[in-house]
């Protein structure tokens, strides 16, 4: 069934392709030495042609394939495809010092270019030329370096992009990436969403994205695909409605699509009526424990072992039983009224994704066990706690029943103003104000978003508030509508030690009282460097006392330098741009160093300042319509806060104390219901 599902989807595909613009997959039999450009030598590779970007790596000592591969910009994932063809052909252990690699990275997406061919040179004249076809790779001998042309997928006739997951990024950030606006990538998650938990996607994981022409010539998403596994994918396709609606399929969409579609329409799957329960039915709701399987589960509620056989296989076209966690809830309803004296299985109802559950049931038109997936009425809570920090900020909050997710969130908005490592003291304290949804029974689906965080600081309190823009974008502002994104980060790397600070200091090498035009970051070596702040790359190489020496100029009058570093990351060249929070570059102890640290520098209009006291350029700042949509958002946040009690622990003596509102009782936290 689900075969025949994504035959019909892949069809629909297909039959609008235009064939001029179709992209045929490289066949491994196309890489031979004949169909390699001959023009393209090894001494003189070709130059960066349309999307193809040209790297040329050389083997240095220590070096391995994959941390060439990986630090010349591609994406683990990649490398290690490439790697595997590569060793169906040559041994990576013969790999020497001196040998060259050309790499030739598909720039057409949206996000970071992807490799798409690796030439290793053998000998002169000889050459494993690597490169990807749909989802793997494939190597064969050649004369020459190959250096493919690409068209860009993309045009105002549509198209698709072959997404990877980054660090950190959400299943929004990636088709926000990709080109998706803001409303139609919000309708394509909620439908993927009823068979995946979002929180489940991992680095690496690849997203297929389709576009259809709009009006004006603006693209239009019209499904994505998400690669689950091996033949296992989960698509999103567009309706005739403009709705999205979602089917697991074993084959993905064909990431060579390069035409015009006309039009993407997932079928739906059939309504699925179920009996209802008979008059007397008993219900059951117990929890999975450690070691059980949904059988067990079933015997021990008293089901027969063929009727829960067959309850099972139904549950299975939209549930894997396998997924099952300790601790789920299970409801059986079970009919007394059998001819033989025994309990019947009527039905169950196990919770499939959040917001979601799947019912099996006797179907209405037969005696034979069928599933349905409905949604269940959620209900949003705001959950306002508290506390004083004695220890760290993440124990105290978690001590207080912030979940690990909001609170990564809310220490990911302060980073801008706050140093963490340095300026949270004992007995200072927070406040933070987020979103829970439970079911109908009470049981929470999942958490929601952080709407306000303050962090009060040696006394200064800082209050940020979670405003969504009229496009759909998310930031978090001040009570002025200052957007707390600055331009630059105060401190370039995470979890070092502050070691000699902006001043007059006596050099540790040369004896004598010099300025210290920076700041030193202890750390262990090849521990990662990233940058400040987005700009273009003024300087990178060696310079003098400095050593490996990266400096960035960014918007405005300000630049950035980072100096002793043990290697600078292989994509950072001068002249080329580079992101705020990209990996730059290791700790080490290049040149006048006596062990390994960052120095880092902040340069206004080329004067170096203290970076740990400069007032960084601040955020936007909201003006007219937009500042008043902000201000109401924050007047209705500040009713919350005032309704709502909160609740505080603070830690003394080894014991927790629990110090709360006088309307609080003895929850954990403060909470108001609304309808959601």
């Amino acid at each position: 069934m689900v075969a025949g599902i994504a035959g019909l989807f892949m069809a629909g595909f297909l039959a609008s392709l235009t064939p001029e613009h179709a992209e045929p997959p490289i066949a491994a039999a196309a890489l031979s030495a004949q169909s390699i450009p001959t023009s393209l030598a090894a001494t003189n590779p070709a130059a960066e042609t349309d999307h193809a970007i040209v790297r040329n790596v050389t083997v240095a000592k220590g070096d391995t394939l994959m941390g060439l591969l990986v630090g010349a910009g591609s994406a683990r994932a990649d490398a290690g495809a490439a790697i595997v063809a590569i060793k169906k052909r040559f041994d990576p252990r013969k790999l020497r010092v001196g040998h060259e690699l050309t790499l030739v990275f598909d720039d057409r997406g949206a996000g970071a270019p992807r490799l798409a061919v690796v030439n290793l040179a053998l000998a002169k004249g000889r050459y494993l030329v690597v490169q990807r076809e749909g989802r793997r790779y494939v190597a064969a001998r050649a004369a020459a370096v190959f250096v493919p042309r690409f068209d860009a997928p993309l045009t105002n006739r549509g198209g698709t992009r072959t997404m990877t997951v980054h660090q950190g990024e959400t299943l929004m950030k990636v088709l926000l990436r990709a080109g998706a606006a803001p409303r139609e990538a919000g309708a394509a998650i909620d439908a993927l969403v009823r068979h995946f938990n979002p929180r489940r996607l991992q680095v690496g994981q690849e997203l297929t994205v389709v576009f259809i022409p709009a009006s004006a010539g603006r693209l239009r998403l019209a499904a994505v695909s998400l690669t689950l596994g091996k033949d296992s994918h989960l698509v999103a396709g567009r309706q005739t409605d403009g709705d999205f609606s979602s089917t697991p399929t074993k084959a993905p969409l064909s990431d060579a699509l390069d035409a015009v579609i006309e039009g993407v329409d997932l079928p739906k799957r059939p309504e699925v009526a179920l009996a209802p329960a008979p008059e007397g039915a008993v219900r059951k709701s117990m929890k999975l424990k450690p070691g059980d399987t949904l059988m067990v589960a079933l015997m021990r509620a008293g089901c027969d072992p063929r009727q829960a056989h067959d309850a099972i296989v139904a549950l299975s076209e939209l549930y894997n039983p396998r997924k099952l966690k300790v601790g789920q809830v299970l409801t059986v309803v079970m009919d007394p009224d059998e001819a033989a004296g025994r309990a019947a299985l009527h039905g169950i109802t196990l919770a499939s994704s959040p917001g979601y559950s799947v019912e099996v049931g006797r179907a209405a038109a037969g005696d034979f066990y069928a599933a349905r997936e409905v949604e269940v009425p959620m209900a949003r809570e705001l959950i306002h706690v508290g506390g004083r920090i004695d220890s760290s900020l993440y124990q105290s909050a978690i001590d207080v029943g912030v979940p690990v997710s909001v609170l990564m969130e809310t220490i990911k908005a302060f980073s801008f103003d706050v140093d963490f490592q340095r300026e949270i003291q004992r007995g200072d304290s927070f406040t933070v104000l987020f979103e829970r949804f439970i079911d109908d029974t009470g049981l929470m689906t999942r958490e929601g978003a952080m709407l306000y965080g303050e962090l009060t600081l040696s006394g200064k309190p800082l209050r940020i508030y979670r405003h969504v823009l009229a496009g759909g974008a998310v930031e978090y502002y001040n009570e002025d509508g200052h957007s707390i994104r600055k331009a630059l980060l105060r401190t370039p790397i995470d979890g070092a030690r502050l070691t000699s600070g902006y001043g007059k200091r006596k050099h540790p090498i040369n004896g004598y009282t010099k300025m210290h035009r920076g700041v030193d970051f202890g750390a262990a070596t090849g521990t990662p460097i990233v940058a400040a702040g987005g700009g273009v790359v003024e300087a990178a190489g060696w310079n003098g006392g400095y050593g490996r020496y990266v400096r960035i100029r960014h918007k405005g009058k300000y630049a950035t330098a980072y100096a002793h570093m043990k290697g600078i990351a292989k994509s950072v060249k001068k002249g080329k741009r580079v992101r705020q929070g990209q990996i730059i570059g290791y700790v080490g102890a290049s040149g006048n160093a006596t062990g390994p640290h960052l120095h880092y520098e902040v340069l206004r209009n080329g004067r170096q300042m203290n970076p740990l006291s400069v007032r960084l350029p601040t955020g936007v700042k909201l003006e007219g319509a937009s500042l008043a949509a902000f201000e109401r958002v924050r007047a209705t946040i500040d009713a919350q806060l005032s309704a709502l009690p909160l609740m505080q622990r603070v830690a003394e003596a080894g014991a927790t104390t629990a110090v709360q509102g006088a309307a609080c009782g003895t929850q954990l936290a403060s909470v108001h219901a609304e309808a959601c």
